[in-house]
C-alpha cells in the first residue's frame, strides 16, 4: 500500500489519479508521487499568489505534461476552491473513470466529495499526499464508490 490511501494505490487499470492541490491553503511535499504514471497533479494558486516553493517548482517540472499550474482569475472567499470544484467536474466528464484526491485541509470541500461519492465518482480530501486519507467509509462516501476503487 503507498501513501496515498487504498482507494488510490497505482491503478492497474489504467485509471488516472488526479490530484487538485489548494496551494492558497497548503504547500505539500508531492515527490512521492513523481514515480507514478497513473497520477496527474493540478496546483491551483491564487491570483494573487506570486511565489511558490522551489522543491514544489522541480516536482512540478519533473512530472511534465503530467502536471499543471492553475491560477485563477480573480479573488474573493472560496474563488479557487470553485475553479477546483469545477476542474473535477470537467475532468470527470473527460474520463468518468479518473479518481480525485484534492490536497486541501479545507473542510468545505467535503459535501462536494460526498455528492462526488454518491454520483459513483472516486474523490477524497487529504491536508497533503504523503498522510493517509480519510478513508471514504469513515466519511459517509456510498458504496457504489468505494466498489469503483
Amino acid at each position: 500500500m503507498n501513501h496515498i490511501g487504498q482507494s488510490f494505490s497505482e491503478s492497474k487499470t489504467g485509471t488516472t489519479l488526479h490530484v487538485l492541490i489548494d496551494y492558497e491553503n497548503v504547500q505539500p511535499d508531492i515527490l512521492a508521487l513523481c514515480g507514478r504514471d497513473d497520477v496527474r497533479v493540478h496546483v491551483f494558486v491564487g491570483a494573487l499568489q506570486t511565489k511558490i516553493s522551489i522543491d514544489l517548482a522541480q516536482a512540478i517540472q519533473g512530472l511534465g505534461s503530467r502536471a499543471s499550474y492553475v491560477r485563477i482569475s480573480g479573488n474573493g472567499p472560496n474563488a479557487l476552491d470553485f475553479h477546483v470544484a469545477y476542474s473535477v467536474g470537467h475532468l470527470s466528464a473527460l474520463d468518468p473513470d479518473a479518481r480525485f484526491l484534492i490536497v486541501s485541509k479545507d473542510t468545505g470541500f467535503d459535501p462536494l466529495i460526498l455528492h462526488l461519492c454518491e454520483k459513483g465518482i472516486v474523490c477524497e480530501r487529504a491536508p497533503s499526499p504523503p498522510e493517509k486519507p480519510v478513508a471514504p467509509e469513515k466519511r459517509g462516501c456510498c458504496k457504489m464508490a468505494l466498489r469503483s476503487a
